[in-house]
């Protein structure tokens, strides 16, 4: 048995002391001979040489980190059992000593007895990694894993990140999330008004996301009004009232609302984390973070001008650029200022930094160039538009900053040669 660390930090761009890792076991079985019912021998080949990692498209709706490590599970899945080989091979994956087979079907595999997809199996695989631990016990796991696989991955994303729903109201398009429960193998409950809560079958709810979490649109859900979204799920029409309140419901748990509640807590752990390496300062919705990163200082700066907008640039990152300081053209002072509204300065440079998603609010976006500006040492070597930046000569002392009005007022430090 062969075993490898799996990476399964958020995003991938965490600080090496933040990283997660799941520690996972392969074997490798071949079909000796080609033809039916012949045996298996246990293969000497690291079946993890072939683990790939590729992260989804900017458009993925899905959760981006699971699906990241399926696409490592489908690498495998490529490599060992071809859709194209007659030989049915055989991977035993080993989760704490709950063992997993995956059967080569040509087209499709056989994941401990069932017959499903590539794509599901990978998911439900990367879905385990990131639902038990090392500490878990088999029973642990294999409890787990049953449960994991008595739904497609599609609901069990639903319920817990909650299943997006679209209407418009009054002309004015709104995005929420409806509460989702499993209550058997084969029905949901769907919770759309305050404490009340419709069924669908799981055949049904995989239609309904079709069209709301995958954007397709065919079938009878496409474009369904909360009128008749009532009806589908309640089994009979809803009174005036009943929808009137269902609207108001549905308004209260708009998907914006939520993702920035929820980028707002994210803000606010990250500046108690590195409460001594980052500073945030606001003036009229107009937002700057300044981070010492090891080797330079940096800016991310937002503004509400992009808060409704979606693209992989919503902030602006800029570094310090101090190597001219020495200059008799650039008179060094102690004391530098930065604008908060404005975002201008001479002496900060702009950088392209790209965000892996388009969907992701301003704050999420922040936040990870946080996390690549802390580490930006090693970052320079991984980020193209970061690799010529210099080494710093002057650091912004981070026990100066004073906020005057608009403007951010800090004292500047040479660093030891």
């Amino acid at each position: 048995m062969f075993y490898k660390l799996i990476n399964l930090t958020t995003r991938g761009v965490d600080r090496r002391s933040d990283t997660v890792q799941r520690r996972i076991g392969i074997e490798v079985y071949e079909e000796s001979e080609w033809r039916k019912n012949s045996q298996y021998r246990l293969s000497s080949y690291n079946g993890w040489r072939h683990w790939a990692i590729k992260t989804p498209r900017p458009s993925f709706k899905m959760d981006f980190t699971v699906e990241t490590v399926a696409n490592g599970f489908k690498s495998l899945f490529t490599a060992h059992l071809s859709s194209t080989n007659n030989r049915k091979n055989i991977l035993l994956f080993d989760f704490n000593d709950f063992h997993i087979s995956v059967k080569n079907a040509r087209g499709s595999v056989v994941l401990n007895g069932q017959t499903m997809t590539r794509t599901i199996a990978a998911r439900h695989l990367a879905a385990l990694c990131f639902q038990t631990k090392d500490t878990y016990t088999r029973e642990e796991v294999r409890d787990k894993f049953f449960k994991i696989i008595s739904i497609p991955p599609d609901v069990n994303y639903a319920i817990i990140n909650r299943a997006p729903y679209s209407f418009y109201k009054e002309g004015k398009y709104i995005k929420c999330r409806l509460n989702v429960k499993q209550i058997s193998s084969k029905e949901v409950a769907l919770e759309i008004s305050e404490g009340v809560w419709g069924t669908l079958t799981i055949k049904q709810f995989l239609g309904y996301l079709s069209h709301y979490l995958h954007g397709t649109n065919r079938g009878s859900w496409a474009f369904t009004s909360p009128e008749r979204l009532y009806e589908r799920v309640m089994g009979k029409e809803g009174r005036e009232s009943d929808i009137k309140v269902m609207k108001s419901f549905l308004i209260q748990n708009r998907t914006s609302d939520l993702v920035n509640e929820r980028a707002e807590v994210l803000l606010k752990e990250t500046l108690e984390k590195h409460s001594g390496k980052i500073k945030h300062y606001s003036v009229r919705s107009n937002n700057i973070l300044f981070v010492q990163g090891i080797e330079n200082d940096w800016v991310i700066r937002w503004s509400p001008y992009n808060s409704d907008k979606e693209g992989r640039q919503l902030v602006r990152t800029q570094y310090l650029e101090t190597s001219m300081m020495d200059t008799a053209a650039c008179s060094l002072t102690k004391e530098k200022s930065y604008s908060i509204a404005r975002g201008e300065d001479d002496n900060w440079i702009g950088v392209c930094v790209d965000n892996l998603q388009t969907n992701s609010p301003q704050v999420d976006q922040a936040i990870s160039r946080v996390l690549v500006c802390l580490n930006d040492k090693a970052t320079k070597q991984m980020v193209s538009t970061m690799r010529s930046i210099d080494s710093a000569k002057y650091r912004i002392d981070f026990d100066s900053f004073i906020q005057k009005e608009e403007n951010v007022i800090f004292s500047l430090k040479r660093m030891a040669k």
